[in-house]
């Protein structure tokens, strides 16, 4: 009734805009004016812009509602909101076709309805400054794919975003209240994240959100709404925390791909409804401390084969598990008084059930259309059952095929069965069970606490290509506690490559660093190992060996040049030149390079190769008489087949003779 009594006063205001709009819209081109208190106006009909910006003295600027018909000006594509603007009316741009919309972060307050219908608006952000989003603020703009809510929201007002298109939303830790049908009818809302200050989440607040898969209710959630997720369609995955204590009426109807729930201890009521229609829900966990399952709370949940009841539930109500048709079993804890009427109507599979001594009444089609059903055990004496509200020859009660039969006295065991062995993350259950063949009621039930984790931590070494991994995890129920990255050794340098001959042995240290640049550690990573020798020319080797968190073997290669050569002179002969130069500690040989160019050009340039190490002179012969030639000189020292050269020696030149 309050949602349509809104939507009447809303459709109202729009009329009174559209009023004022067409008695305007003669002179509405480009044009300024006044619409609220100190807020003008400007609108440019050439770009279908509208400027809305505070003015004057006052500290209060706030958009007024229905003063000006630009507001509903169906060319206004554009709404630009200045600074100095602190709160925008309710219904100000409703019915507006503006596609963009900018609202300055001075703005505290979004009023009822502020956007209400704005179908062609694709996106909104609402900076950190807003504090409330009104009624309606949003509703049913069927273009908007994507809103930002800032950090200093507190309420989500009802049906503020209602028939949205949003895909994806969060709501900050700001949000205390989730207003009812808030969200209703998003059905592109795929992923959702609720912030940890959230308490309520209101009836209706995602109902009909058909694409949403996943939902992490946060542990500050008190209260479950009506309907709250109901006709979500796709969701597979919910998590109730322990915080909520109320949950309302169909709060998870229809959700058809949800497989597993597990209901909190938390709550001791589950409301009518809660998981009707869930046709794929196959395994049920409840509480503790659970009191009654209410009306058609699994009506049609077709795939459930088994169900316990916790022992302190004592009354199921009306089609709670009716059309069930994939119960096979059903435990009625004793404690039990109440079986209400078609409770456990048209389970097509049920075949037996066992009904403890603690139930009084047993009402009308409580077993009715079980067509596998055909044993009904009861607890007790004849005496007992004759007070119980139960009428055998009411074939509505139960089919009149059945075979019913009282049962022994229980002789319950004197040692504990475990009933549900502790995990770490719930407790466990043991009883003493009744020996009798066939029986399956129980007593002196007893929790059994949770088991302490216990954590063990197993890596998995980086290699010189792959990243590794530290995974800490409980070793009784394999509860991940932490997952740490080994990022693999990406960059192995030497210090330096290459050195110049001196007489000295040579050591380059070597610097790791992982993909992420973080300097491993010599000793604790790896250990380095130098080939023997490094004093003389030659090439040599590091290896490199990883250890702890790391894994493999890396080769590096340095080199030891030849020292420079020293040239002597060179003296010019007849069509030829004799060059001298200084013999060099540890080479090979030496090359002489010879050209009638300073630049030692490719063409004009001739190579002499001295392959003896003691040799200090040579003579080029076959030169150019009258010609200016240019000469240098390296040492080389052979190594594997390969040369290692030294640097040049400085540049001489003659005139040939």
């Amino acid at each position: 009734m309050k949602t349509t009594f809104k939507k009447i006063f809303l459709l109202i205001a729009v009329v009174m805009t559209a009023m004022v709009y067409f008695a305007f819209s003669a002179s509405a081109l480009d044009a300024t004016g006044q619409c609220g208190e100190n807020v003008y106006w400007e609108y440019d009909s050439t770009t279908d812009e509208l400027v809305i910006g505070g003015s004057g003295d006052m500290n209060d600027y706030s958009i007024y509602n229905f003063t000006s018909p630009f507001f509903c000006n169906n060319d206004i594509k554009t709404v630009v909101i200045e600074e100095g603007v602190t709160s925008i009316g309710a219904g100000a741009f409703a019915g507006c076709s503006l596609s963009n919309a900018t609202i300055p972060d001075t703005v505290t307050k979004i009023g009822n309805a502020a956007f209400y219908s704005c179908i062609n608006l694709v996106s909104v952000t609402i900076p950190d400054s807003v504090v409330s989003i009104g009624e309606e603020s949003f509703y049913s703009c069927e273009g908007l794919t994507k809103a930002t809510i800032g950090n200093g929201v507190k309420t989500i007002s009802d049906s503020a975003f209602s028939g949205c298109s949003i895909i994806d939303i969060r709501i900050p830790d700001s949000v205390t209240s989730i207003g009812d049908d808030a969200f209703s009818g998003c059905t592109y809302l795929k992923n959702l994240t609720i912030g940890n200050g959230v308490t309520a989440i209101g009836s209706d607040a995602f109902n009909n959100c058909k694409s949403l898969t996943d939902v992490m209710i946060p542990d500050s959630v008190i209260t479950l709404g009506d309907r709250a997720f109901c006709n979500c369609t796709s969701l597979k995955n919910i998590a109730i925390p322990s915080s909520v204590a109320n949950m309302g009426v169909y709060t998870f109807s229809n959700c058809k791909s949800l497989i597993n729930i597990t209901i909190p201890d938390s709550i001791t009521v589950i409301g009518d409804g809660a998981f009707q229609y869930c046709t794929n829900l196959r395994n049920i966990t409840m509480g503790k401390n659970l009191k009654a399952i209410s009306h058609l709370t699994f009506y049609q949940c077709k795939s459930l084969a088994n169900v316990t009841i916790p022992t302190g539930v004592t009354v199921i109500g009306q089609y709670a598990f009716s059309e069930c048709d994939s119960l096979i079993s059903i435990t009625i804890p004793e404690g039990v008084t109440v079986i209400d009427r078609y409770t456990f109507f048209d389970c097509d599979n049920l075949s037996s059930v066992i009904i403890p001594e603690s139930v009084t009444s047993i009402d009308f089609g409580a077993f009715d259309s079980c067509v596998k059903l055909d044993e009904i055990l009861f607890g007790g004496t004849d005496e007992q059952w004759k007070a119980v509200n139960i009428d055998f020859e009411n074939n509505n009660l139960i089919d009149s095929r059945i075979y019913y039969r009282h049962y022994a006295p229980h002789s319950y065991a004197s040692v504990y069965t475990i009933d549900k062995k502790a995990t770490c993350s719930s407790e466990g259950s043991k009883s003493k069970h009744c020996t009798r063949n066939g029986c399956k009621a129980k007593t002196s039930v007893t929790a059994i606490a949770k088991i302490n984790h216990t954590y063990k931590s197993a890596t998995t070494k980086a290699t010189l290509t792959k990243n590794g991994k530290t995974v800490t995890k409980c070793s009784v129920c394999g509860t991940v506690k932490s997952t740490t990255t080994i990022y693999y050794p990406k960059s192995i340098k030497l210090s330096a490559t290459s050195y110049t001959y001196n007489g000295k042995a040579k050591k380059p240290t070597v610097t790791i660093k992982d993909s992420k640049g973080k300097t491993l550690k010599n000793g604790t990573d790896y250990t380095v190992k130098y080939s023997s020798g490094r004093k003389n020319p030659g090439k040599y080797t590091v290896t490199v060996t990883f250890k702890g968190k790391y894994s493999g073997t890396k080769k590096l290669t340095f080199e030891i040049v030849p020292a420079k050569t020293t040239l002597s002179k060179v003296t010019a002969g007849s069509k030829q030149a004799t060059v001298t130069w200084k013999t060099v500690s540890g080479a090979t040989g030496y090359e002489v390079v010879y050209s009638t160019s300073k630049k030692f050009t490719k063409k004009t340039t001739k190579t002499a190769t001295i392959k003896k190490a003691k040799t200090k002179k040579t003579t080029i012969k076959k030169l150019k008489k009258g010609k200016k030639y240019y000469f240098k000189v390296r040492a080389y020292k052979t190594v594997d087949g390969k040369k290692i050269y030294g640097a040049w020696s400085s540049v001489k030149n003659v005139k040939i003779k």
